[in-house]
């Protein structure tokens, strides 16, 4: 780790924690379950499933929202003079080279929300703070992760049942803080804890060569240690957990083979790319398609946080991964599964002032994603406008802040969102006060509010 780093992640996690102790206090407040108000008719009716990415490092501003640029670079305001020949506008403003022209397209067809104004009130822009309270969804010391809490409320109106497969299906580390469950006693039952194995390119329920090669039959290997672990004497968990292996492996099996709908182009720009975050997101869409049981995936990207060589990173990283999501989509379309939705937000966006190292710093306003569930989504195309904020202009910084007659929301309205469309009817008392996203706006975003 080298200088920069070390103070960034140290110093600036304890002033963040300084500035702000509630949001680190020692304990965690245990989450107002009792308060929430539950339609079961709403959850059955949109039937949602979410795949959940979290850009971690926090994406620039710029691959969504390109409408404060001209400005910048015809009063030269940057420290480092932006090279305009990688970066095009698209029609609405999204980075071309960056991957904007697959969200152009999926804002043309219908099927996308951008959301430009999600501003923090405070301008505390330290990851580790941002990942858990955005994360979490609240700062009001409700140590759980939005994941966890929506599990917490589906398991309290019995909306979701034991014999249910993989509801919360994660591809992250078990540690990851949309998957904090230290707010409620007991714990969430094991079924709705996260499920983690990985489809791309094995089963992890499958027995080697080796294993089975005396025998010839992997399935005469499950009989007989079934048979072993059932003598008297014997823990008849263990032969059970050898049944159990083989109907996940049969499971998964069918999940990995099951060929993709036609119609899509595999093999050029349609492509889930095989090396990139393609791979992850093919994965979760043959889980949801092939799996109504699950509910939530969780996923995360390669960090963004670009303070250096930024142009190059974002441009080949954003180009991927919207390239994934919008194959996602025609996914989804070819198989009517209008069910399935996309949020993509992140600890904060970053500045419009090209350093020194060619890279942006932290921001204070980040753009956040919807794509897919048309059955419950009203999709409004691009929302919300920016303008310089004025004040970091004399520092040598180029924030952007929402005008001042924008529809404008903080972070925390991702996760009043997610439990809106899931069924709960005030999803407020678990966020601090803050409601669902388009609260408030002319035109709903939710179509059952």
């Amino acid at each position: 780790m080298d200088r920069r780093e070390f103070i960034k992640s140290t110093f600036g996690f304890a002033t963040a924690a300084a500035l702000c102790p509630s949001i680190l206090r020692a304990g965690s407040s245990p989450l107002p379950l009792n308060d929430v108000e539950f339609d079961q008719n709403t959850f059955i009716g949109n039937s949602p499933q979410t795949i959940i990415i979290y850009l971690m490092g926090g994406m620039g501003e710029i691959v969504g929202n390109m409408t404060n640029l001209d400005e910048i670079v015809t009063n030269g305001l940057s420290q480092i003079e932006y090279p305009m020949q990688y970066f095009t506008s698209t029609k609405d403003g999204f980075w071309k080279e960056a991957g904007g022209d697959f969200i152009q397209s999926m804002v043309d067809d219908g099927n996308a929300t951008i959301f430009r104004t999600c501003e923090q009130k405070d301008l505390l822009k330290a990851h580790k703070l941002n990942q858990i309270r955005f994360m979490h969804g609240n700062d009001m010391g409700y140590e759980s992760g939005m994941v966890s809490t929506l599990m917490h409320v589906l398991n309290r109106f019995n909306a979701v049942s034991e014999d249910e497969v993989m509801v919360n299906f994660s591809m992250v580390d078990s540690n990851f803080e949309l998957l904090t469950d230290n707010a409620v006693s007991p714990a969430l039952p094991g079924f709705l804890k996260p499920v983690s194995f990985g489809l791309d390119s094995y089963n992890p329920f499958a027995r080697k060569a080796s294993a089975t090669s005396s025998f010839q039959d992997d399935d005469l290997l499950d009989e007989l240690s079934f048979e072993v672990n059932s003598q008297p004497g014997r823990e008849p968990k263990i032969g059970n957990m050898f049944n159990l292996r083989k109907s996940l492996k049969e499971y998964v099996y069918k999940i990995k083979s099951t060929p993709l709908p036609d119609g899509i182009d595999y093999t050029i720009d349609g492509i889930y790319d095989r090396y990139n975050f393609g791979k992850k997101l093919e994965a979760a869409m043959r889980i949801l398609t092939q799996n109504p049981q699950t509910r939530v995936i969780s996923l995360t990207t390669e960090s963004w946080d670009d303070h250096s060589n930024a142009i190059d990173q974002h441009m080949n990283r954003g180009y991927y991964l919207f390239r994934a999501i919008h194959t996602a989509m025609e996914h989804a379309k070819r198989i009517g599964k209008e069910n399935i939705n996309i949020i993509l937000f992140g600890d904060f966006g970053r500045n419009l002032n090209i350093n020194s190292a060619y890279g942006w710093d932290h921001g204070n306003n980040q753009n956040v994603m919807f794509f897919g569930g048309k059955k419950y989504f009203n999709h409004l195309g691009t929302v919300g406008e920016t303008v310089l904020d004025e004040r970091m202009l004399k520092v040598n910084r180029i924030y952007t802040t929402p005008s001042s007659s924008s529809y404008a929301f903080e972070p925390y309205a991702v996760a009043s969102t997610l439990y809106k469309l899931y069924g709960v009817k005030n999803p407020e008392v678990l966020t601090g006060g803050r409601k669902e996203i388009g609260s408030g706006l002319q035109n709903a975003f939710l179509k059952i509010v």
